[in-house]
Order: C-alpha cells, then structure tokens, then sequence
C-alpha cells in the first residue's frame, strides 16, 4: 500500500503514534525483531518506562508505561 517512497504527504515525519501498554520491556521483546528500534526501553523524567520503534513504513511508534504510583494515578482509566 505505502512502501515505495513512503507516504510522505507534505513530509512531515514528526508524527509519532504513542500507545500505553502494560509492560513496556514485554512489548518491546516482541517486536524489536520485526521493526526499527530507534531507542531502546528506557525511564523519563517524569515517570514514563518508554521505547520508541519504527513500522515497516516509517511511521514511529512509542509505546509507555507509566512507571511510579504517581505517575499511575495520572492515566488511571485511561
């Protein structure tokens, strides 16, 4: 559908897809072997456990987890 070129659009490439998951380093295990790691799993300053991955086509993808009990509290129910 989109792999020769990528969809370039007007060229943005500053949009990233950013998913909560429930154990970043689980998630990152499945699927670093199948797309781009850009940065491996590592904490935020703010609380988050992150990792930062590309699909086949390009577009990035974060996943986090929100890591102290502060930090939970803040997405509970999201």
């Amino acid at each position: 559908m989109f792999k020769e070129g990528r969809a370039e659009g007007s060229a943005n490439k500053t949009t990233i897809l950013e998913f909560m998951v429930s154990d970043v380093d689980a998630e990152f295990a499945r699927f670093k072997d199948q797309v781009e790691v850009e940065h491996e799993p590592k904490d935020l300053p703010w609380g988050n456990r992150t990792v930062l991955l590309s699909d086949p086509e390009g577009t990035h993808v974060a996943l986090y987890t929100p890591v102290p009990e502060e930090a939970r509290r803040r997405f509970n129910g999201r």
